[in-house]
């Protein structure tokens, strides 16, 4: 009788890119604190093995992070400050869009913007700008 034993596998780490556009510039201090809030609590995770964030102009903001797994990434995002912040982003954002993949370094931000260009997923915002009515993922900045 034969064993079937699974090879143990470890886990790719995931790569995770955000691009968010406020809709007003009066807007930037609540989200620069809860931005700073939120890296804070990604550098402190169990998981988190790095993370850099980005502004293009006075409104667009663009994360990248690299999580041990996908778990670990789910669990930042769903706890502390970040999880305190997301809902404010729907009302205070007019653009946003993510993607996330399997990648074993921290993606360089011109295959970040690629990504996001080819394969990003729109997130929900009460107040879309053309752009994001037109399921752009990476409009002009």
């Amino acid at each position: 009788m034969a064993s079937h034993r699974r090879a143990y596998l470890p886990a790719m780490a995931v790569a995770a890119i955000t691009r968010l556009r406020l809709r007003k510039l009066r807007l930037v201090p609540l989200f620069l604190l809860g931005a700073f809030r939120s890296r804070r609590q990604a550098l402190a995770s169990d998981g988190c093995l790095a993370t850099d964030v980005r502004m293009i102009g006075a409104r667009v903001f663009w994360t990248r992070s690299l999580w041990r797994d996908a778990g670990a990434m789910r669990g930042f995002m769903r706890s502390g400050a970040h999880r305190a912040v997301m809902p404010k982003l729907i009302d205070w954002c007019d653009e946003a869009s993510l993607i996330d993949w399997e990648h074993d370094t921290l993606p360089e931000w011109s295959e970040a913007e690629a990504r996001l260009r080819s394969a990003g997923r729109l997130s929900r915002v009460r107040h879309p700008s053309p752009a994001q009515t037109r399921g752009e993922t990476l409009p002009a900045d």
